[in-house]
């Protein structure tokens, strides 16, 4: 990515090489793997701080098209009243006014509590963050898959006995009569 140094990444892939210590051309090859995944993983954090910080920004502007949006209403209410010479506001329309707006003032302050700037982020990006994790999660079990195949093939470089993998194909196709697949 263009905000990754090309070095970090390199010290990144020795420093896992060293502790992998592949040996012939598959165990790199799956050493790369590994090293490819766990990178990627990295960036998973980054990036869901990188959403936050969109999700944020996109509520800033929303609040302030809104108060331009009610400035101009303000002001065009204003013209015609100029416009009109009659209107004036009286006392008690002045204090009504004046009390929204102290009450208007206080649910913009209490809307500000940094907890509800996070959950309305989640809502409005919850496909995002949701495809995030996914993302991780496969990520994370290439990665696994890749180091558990690697020390298995270590393992038998070093002449130990090696297990078959305990991993099971489950199929669930079901043909029904008829031959359908369902």
């Amino acid at each position: 990515m263009s905000n990754e140094n090309p070095a970090d990444f390199d010290e990144f892939r020795s420093a896992l090489f060293s502790d992998l210590d592949p040996q012939g051309a598959l165990e790199e090859l799956l050493a790369d793997k590994i090293v490819a995944d766990a990178w990627r993983v990295r960036r998973v954090p980054v990036l869901e701080a990188a959403l936050h910080a969109r999700g944020e920004s996109d509520l800033r502007v929303e609040r302030l098209t809104s108060i331009i949006g009610q400035i101009r209403q303000r002001a065009n209410i204003f013209l015609r009243m100029a416009e009109n010479e009659r209107a004036h506001v009286e006392a008690k329309d002045q204090k009504e006014l004046q009390r929204v707006r102290a009450q208007l003032d206080q649910e913009n302050a209490n809307g500000k509590e940094p907890m509800f700037e996070v959950t309305r982020v989640l809502e409005i990006h919850l496909r995002e963050f949701d495809n995030l994790l996914r993302h991780e999660q496969a990520l994370t079990k290439s990665m696994l898959r890749g180091l558990h195949e690697l020390e298995r093939l270590q393992m038998r470089r070093a002449g130990e006995p090696v297990a078959p993998p305990a991993v099971v194909d489950v199929d669930v196709h079901v043909e029904r009569n008829g031959g359908d697949a369902s």
